[in-house]
C-alpha cells in the first residue's frame, strides 16, 4: 500500500525595519537592531499563506545587560550599570510587505557599544487567519499576561470546542539570545526563531480487510470518563531563561463532556477493501496531503495513554482501566447487526508543532490505530514509502527463520521458545525501526531488541514468551512496524514490511 506525504516550507522566522535612532549617539555604535532575513520565509500552520502577509504582527522585547552608560528608549533616558539587565526594546512589527518589518511605534534602536541583547517575543495579529485576521487577544478571550521583571508570559486558560466552530489560530513565539559587539561592526540582523504552542490532530478511517464493507455508526474517546482531546488549559513560556530552546509548561484539566469529533460527517458511508475516509470532513481520501487538522493542546505520553491494561477477561481480551484513553467503536460489517469495539491509542506524545495522523485501520483480524508524526516545519518533497523511501522487495519482507510458520502461524514450545525474525531493508540508513505487539495479548511475549537502527543490510530480531503463565490458554499477538526519521517523523511501515500473505501470528499457550 502506497503513502504519501507532503511536505510544505515552513521554517519560521519574522522580520523588522527599524527608522530611526533613538539613543544616545555616544553610548551607541552605528547599526540599527533590525529583524528579518529576506533568504528565509515564514508560514502559519493551517494557513495557506505565511506569517509575512501584509498586516501580521509580533510583540518583541530586548533585554539589555552587561552595558553600563546611558540608553534612551521609549522616550524615557536611563543611565545603567553593567549588573543590570533592563528593558531596552518594547514595541511591535508589522508585515508591510518590504524586506524589513518596521516597528509599529514608528522608533527605532541601535546597538550598544557592549552588553548581551535577549530578543523574544510572540504572534500579536495574524492578518491570513479568516477574512480579517485575528488577534491573539481575541482568540483567547483576553489578552495574554507578561511579567516584565520575570519575563513570564502566560495565556489566558483556553478551550478548544467541537470543530469546526472556531477558528484555527497559529499561535508562536520566538526567542533568541543574541550578544553583539558593536564596535567590532556586528550589526546583523536578528532572525527570531519561532516555535508552534499547538499541536494539530487529524482522523481518518481505513478499510484493510479483503472482503468486508465496512460502516462507522459512532465513535467518540474516552478519557477519564471525558472527551480526550478537550483539554482546557493554558501555557506558561519563561523567557528569562539563557537557553535559546524555551518549552512551554501546559497546565491542562479536562472539561466537559462535548465530543470533539463525532460520526455523523460519515454517516451512510460504507468503505469497501482499500477505501479511506477523513472522520473530520467525512471525505473520501483519493490522494496523499487530504486530511483534515484540528489544533488541540499538546499532550504527554501518559495523557494520551494513561494507564497499562489492567488484565484480560475469560476470552483473552484486554480489560481498560476507567482512566484508560481509547477510542469507542461503533459498526456494521457487510450490513450485519451493529457491533462495539475499543481500541487503544498509542502510547506516544502528542508534540507541540506536530502533526499527529491518526490512522483506524479496520483489518481482517483485528482494529488498531497506527500513529504518523510529522514535523511542523519542513521542507517540500513527497515521501513515499513504496517508490524511494522505504525500500524492501517481496522476499525481503517480514520473514521467520524457525521455527517454521504453519499456515502462517508461529508456535512458540519448549522445543523451539524463540522465533528468529528477518527483515531487508535496503532505504533510509540511519532510521530506527520500532517493533511493537499487537493483538489481545501482547504482555505474553518479549521483542528483542524492541529498536533497531536501519543499516541498509538485513535487520533481525526476536520474539519469545515472556514470564507470564498463560493459564493453559493459547496467546496470540502480530507484530507492527513504525520507522522513526531523525526528523523525528514517524510513519507505520506495516504495508511495506508485512507481506498480506505472511501476516504472521505468533501463539504460545
Amino acid at each position: 500500500m502506497k503513502r504519501n506525504v507532503t511536505y510544505i516550507i515552513a521554517a519560521l522566522s519574522l522580520f523588522a525595519a527599524v527608522l530611526s535612532c533613538n539613543r544616545m549617539q555616544n553610548e551607541t555604535a552605528g547599526g540599527d537592531i533590525r529583524f528579518g532575513d529576506p533568504a528565509l520565509t515564514t508560514k502559519g500552520f493551517l494557513e495557506s499563506d505565511g506569517l509575512d502577509v501584509v498586516g501580521t504582527r509580533m510583540k518583541v522585547y530586548d533585554y539589555l545587560s552587561g552595558f553600563e552608560g546611558t540608553i534612551t528608549s521609549g522616550g524615557v533616558s536611563t543611565d545603567v550599570t553593567a549588573d543590570q539587565t533592563v528593558k531596552y526594546i518594547d514595541d511591535q512589527i508589522h508585515y508591510d510587505g518590504g524586506t524589513y518589518w518596521p516597528y509599529v511605534s514608528g522608533a527605532g534602536y541601535r546597538w550598544t557599544k557592549s552588553g548581551t541583547h535577549s530578543f523574544f517575543g510572540w504572534l500579536d495579529f495574524d492578518r491570513s487567519c479568516g477574512t480579517s485576521g485575528l488577534s491573539t487577544s481575541d482568540f483567547f478571550g483576553a489578552p495574554v499576561s507578561f511579567n516584565e521583571s520575570t519575563r513570564v508570559l502566560q495565556t489566558p486558560v483556553y478551550t478548544w470546542q467541537a470543530l469546526p466552530s472556531v477558528p484555527q489560530y497559529d499561535f508562536v513565539f520566538a526567542k533568541q539570545v543574541v550578544r553583539r559587539d558593536a564596535s567590532a561592526g556586528d550589526e546583523s540582523y536578528v532572525a527570531l526563531e519561532c516555535k508552534h504552542l499547538f499541536t494539530a490532530i487529524s482522523l481518518t478511517l481505513e478499510n484493510k480487510s479483503n472482503e468486508s464493507n465496512i460502516e462507522l455508526t459512532g465513535i467518540n474517546t474516552l478519557y477519564e470518563g471525558q472527551d480526550l482531546f478537550l483539554h482546557s488549559g493554558y501555557a506558561t513560556i519563561d523567557f528569562s531563561s539563557t537557553s535559546e530552546n524555551i518549552a512551554p509548561v501546559y497546565t491542562l484539566t479536562t472539561d466537559a463532556a462535548h465530543p470533539f469529533f463525532s460520526a455523523a460527517n460519515m454517516a451512510g458511508k460504507i468503505l469497501a477493501p482499500n477505501d479511506k475516509y477523513d472522520v473530520f470532513s467525512g471525505q473520501k481520501i483519493t490522494a496523499s496531503g487530504q486530511e483534515t487538522y484540528y489544533m488541540t493542546w499538546p499532550l504527554t505520553a501518559i495523557q494520551a495513554f494513561p494507564d497499562e491494561i489492567e488484565g484480560y477477561d475469560m476470552f483473552g481480551d484486554p480489560i481498560y482501566s476507567e482512566r484508560n484513553s481509547i477510542l469507542e467503536l461503533r459498526f456494521r460489517v457487510n450490513g450485519s447487526a451493529e457491533e462495539g469495539a475499543r481500541v487503544s491509542f498509542p502510547r506516544k506524545e502528542w508534540k507541540a508543532g506536530t502533526r499527529v495522523h491518526l490512522n483506524i485501520e479496520f483489518t481482517d483480524k483485528s482494529i488498531q490505530i497506527v500513529t504518523e508524526t510529522i514535523p511542523w516545519d519542513y521542507n517540500e518533497h513527497t515521501l513515499d514509502f513504496n517508490q524511494g523511501s522505504l525500500t524492501t522487495s517481496n522476499s525481503d519482507k517480514l520473514a521467520v527463520n524457525y521455527p517454521t510458520p504453519v499456515n502462517n502461524k508461529v508456535y512458540l514450545t519448549t522445543e523451539a521458545p524463540v522465533a528468529e525474525c528477518q527483515l531487508a531493508i535496503s532505504s533510509l540508513k540511519g532510521a530506527t525501526l520500532v517493533i511493537k505487539k499487537i493483538g489481545a495479548d501482547p504482555a505474553y511475549f518479549d521483542i528483542e531488541p524492541s529498536e533497531l537502527t536501519i543499516t541498509g543490510g538485513v535487520l533481525v530480531f526476536y520474539v519469545r514468551p515472556s514470564s507470564l503463565d498463560t493459564g493453559g490458554q493459547e496467546r496470540n499477538i502480530q507484530l507492527s512496524f513504525t520507522v522513526v526519521l531523525p526528523s523525528d517523523r514517524e510513519i507505520e511501515g506495516d504495508s511495506e514490511l508485512i507481506d498480506r500473505d505472511r501476516n504472521y501470528i505468533f501463539s504460545r499457550q
